[in-house]
């Protein structure tokens, strides 16, 4: 093997093997303990209700399906029929 390719190996081989440092530390729990029942991390207002159904989009005016110059074109032939 030429020397780039064998350099190549032996980084990914070190990269692979390495043991992170940070791991051989305890982890400080103090800075993982949140209080999440506080009234500072939540509004007073509750969300808004999703209930009731899905809206019905078929009367929007962007929905309805534009009429295509093929679609027209077939119309005129089958009204001149």
């Amino acid at each position: 093997m030429d020397l780039k390719s064998c350099m190549i190996t032996l980084f990914i081989l070190v990269l692979l093997f390495a043991e992170p440092g940070s791991s051989k530390e305890g982890l400080d729990s103090e800075a993982y303990d949140i209080d999440y029942r506080g009234p500072e991390t939540h509004s007073q207002r509750p969300p808004p209700k999703r209930t009731g159904g899905s809206r019905n989009f078929k009367n929007h005016p962007r929905s309805k399906r534009q009429i295509t110059q093929n679609k027209l074109t077939k119309i005129i032939v089958l009204i001149q029929l």
